[in-house]
């Protein structure tokens, strides 16, 4: 089931759930419909059966309950006790679980945040929102322009005649958590 703002299924007739089945619910683009209000996922004559297993415990910060009655199977979506400041791992990320946190529900980027699933994935949105990810790409194409300062500076000393270029040889590697720069690897020897 997809929180997408479509709403359910409805059937004309009676809906059986077999045994053995499971409820897998995603948000696919949670700005799209309010995920806080409880949605009938189902609608019928009658509903009989129940999802054995659901994936309630995929999301870190949600609780999902479901519920049944005589004609409709509805779907609640509830924050859990896990804050979103308690998987920070930086100032920064603090910092952005805080302003995030102060958002409202139904607020698009709380809602995001609240739809993760692993605290890996909310440390990423709040490199992404801190800016961290900027200022860790900001230190490694620093570093790479003093290598480049030494590669021109030494092919200018090599054009003149009788001055030796000196050697050297160096590699820059830099990852920031999942993104990896468009140039991973810079390898430069100069005589």
């Amino acid at each position: 089931f997809d929180f997408n703002g479509n709403g359910g299924l409805t059937s004309t007739g009676a809906i059986t759930i077999a045994a053995g089945s499971n409820l897998a619910v995603e948000f696919g683009n949670s700005a799209n419909g309010s995920i806080w209000q409880p949605t009938t996922m189902l609608t019928g004559t009658s509903v009989t059966g129940t999802f054995d297993t659901t994936n309630a415990n995929d999301y870190l910060f949600l609780d999902i309950g479901v519920s049944y009655t005589a004609t409709e199977v509805v779907v609640d979506v509830d924050r859990n006790g896990v804050t979103f400041s308690s998987v920070a791992s930086t100032p920064n990320h603090s910092a952005v679980a805080a302003a995030v946190n102060g958002l409202a529900n139904g607020n698009a980027v709380y809602d995001t945040f609240a739809t993760l699933k692993s605290a890996r994935d909310a440390r990423n949105a709040f490199d992404l929102l801190s800016g961290e990810a900027h200022a860790s790409l900001q230190g490694g194409l620093t570093s790479g322009a003093g290598m480049t300062r030494d590669i021109v500076g030494g092919r200018i000393r090599s054009s003149f005649s009788g001055i030796a270029a000196r050697t050297m040889d160096q590699t820059t590697t830099a990852s920031i958590g999942r993104f990896e720069p468009a140039v991973k690897a810079i390898s430069a020897r100069t005589y």
